[in-house]
């Protein structure tokens, strides 16, 4: 549409006198005397396009709809109907991975018998914005099957499930005290959106190992291969392979870091665990490491 077709709308050096004028973006118009509503239909018809929660600001002040454009340059503020379909978009997503995990829940064999303790006593957030996605994030991540299960196994309970504050933008979670406090990176970097699920149970599972082991050695990556292994297991309704870590369901460690309570026969629990160290490390495994703000 050009700026002919519009009466009211000339280009600012087509003005013999001054006139109100508003800008919007990089673009600056002059116009005849008119209400802000007037000039938000106007502009809406320039640009072809809706305008998303428009806000027009002169000198600080917002102008309501029915005033007149005031002499001097007005602001035109809002958010485009591209942001806002994005936003949407993102919201969607969201909540058809929520619908998809718990119909997940409804079809789970029902030979599993769900724990109906909670390991993990409280859960906290920012209150950032979507608040209450942060927060079903982690009721999601205290309640999943296997996560829960893992830890009425070994016997393990964490004091508070917290979110990760954005500034601490280089980790992905810590474990402080043995499972005083773990906490999780639920939002992605922009602030914008959320990372997934699965993503963020894989941090937990990460973190959890650090129950056993301080540090990043072969005995914390063969515990931490495990209980991915094993939490998979709980989720496929495969009882019998989460069974056969070992014939203790507590880790232990002496004072040297050794792991206590495996066996001493062939094939035993050490051997598993060193021979497991010796794989490389994934990509992915490399990166939980690097990202790990473990605290003790």
């Amino acid at each position: 549409m050009t700026f002919h077709q519009i009466d009211s709308f000339r280009m600012c050096s087509h003005l013999p006198r001054p006139m109100p004028t508003i800008k919007f973006q990089s673009q600056q118009f002059e116009l005849s005397p008119m209400t802000v509503q007037e000039a938000l239909q106007h502009l809406q018809e320039l640009l072809n396009s809706e305008l998303g929660n428009p806000r027009f600001i002169h000198k600080g002040k917002q102008l309501s709809l029915e005033q007149l454009l005031p002499d001097g340059q007005t602001m035109v503020l809002c958010t485009s109907k591209t942001a806002i379909e994005k936003v949407n978009a993102q919201d969607e997503k969201f909540q058809q991975a929520s619908k998809n995990y718990q119909m997940m829940l409804k079809t789970r064999p029902k030979t599993q018998s769900e724990p109906e303790e909670y390991y993990c006593e409280t859960i906290e957030t920012l209150g950032l914005s979507n608040d209450h996605k942060a927060k079903k994030l982690l009721h999601e991540i205290r309640t999943d099957f296997g996560v829960r299960s893992i830890m009425k196994k070994y016997g393990w309970r964490i004091g508070r499930l917290i979110e990760l504050h954005p500034d601490e933008h280089t980790i992905l979670g810590y474990n402080q005290n043995k499972g005083q406090v773990i906490a999780l990176r639920l939002r992605t970097d922009d602030l914008e959106g959320f990372r997934t699920f699965d993503s963020i149970r894989k941090v937990m599972l990460h973190e959890l190992s650090h129950q056993v082991h301080s540090e990043h050695d072969e005995h914390f990556h063969a515990l931490n291969r495990q209980l991915n292994k094993e939490c998979d297991s709980y989720h496929r309704g495969s009882r019998v392979d989460a069974g056969r870590v070992s014939e203790t369901h507590h880790y232990q460690e002496d004072t040297n870091g050794r792991v206590l309570g495996g066996r001493n026969k062939d094939g035993s629990m050490r051997e598993i665990l060193l021979q497991a160290a010796t794989v490389r490390l994934t990509q992915q495994e490399q990166e939980l490491v690097d990202s790990c703000g473990n605290k003790h």
